[in-house]
């Protein structure tokens, strides 16, 4: 019986220790902001996934919607530095952002893949990484219309 005890004792102070050093870990985020060259029709939104793997499946990361207004879209994604295994722990990190325009009906106008590395700047101090440039998407260009991209 007492050991029984012990043995749900140390249990429970194993769930509670696992517990807090999870929630040690911040969130950080990705800022996103940019542009839609040509014209944006009612309810088109920018749909955002964050990959954090090479071999990540499309549609597997969950979305953030962006609004665009006036052909101007920005917004953040938060992401937790937790990672799934004791190596990871608080040293998850994006690998790339997912960057999509999306029509009203659903079907997919445009979009870019950006490397991390190569497309965003890192602030350690706020766990902020901020796009280098203005993302650009191609929105419904009417070459008839005489908008220029």
């Amino acid at each position: 019986m007492l050991c029984e005890r012990r043995a749900a004792a140390t249990c429970l102070v194993l769930v509670l220790f696992f517990t807090t050093a999870a929630a040690k870990c911040r969130s950080d985020f990705v800022k996103i902001h940019g542009h839609v060259r040509c014209t944006v029709r009612p309810g088109d939104k920018v749909l955002v996934s964050l990959i954090f793997t090479e071999r990540q499946p499309e549609g597997s990361a969950p979305e953030t919607a962006l609004d665009v207004r006036e052909r101007a879209f920005s917004g953040e994604v938060i992401f937790n530095t937790n990672g799934s295994n004791r190596y990871e722990k608080c040293n998850v990190r994006p690998k790339a952002v997912l960057v999509r325009l999306i029509a009203a009906n659903g079907s997919e106008q445009n979009r870019t893949l950006l490397k991390i590395s190569d497309a965003f700047k890192y602030d350690a101090e706020h766990g902020e990484y901020a796009p280098v440039a203005d993302i650009n998407l191609s929105g419904w260009c009417d070459p008839s219309v005489g908008e220029t991209p």
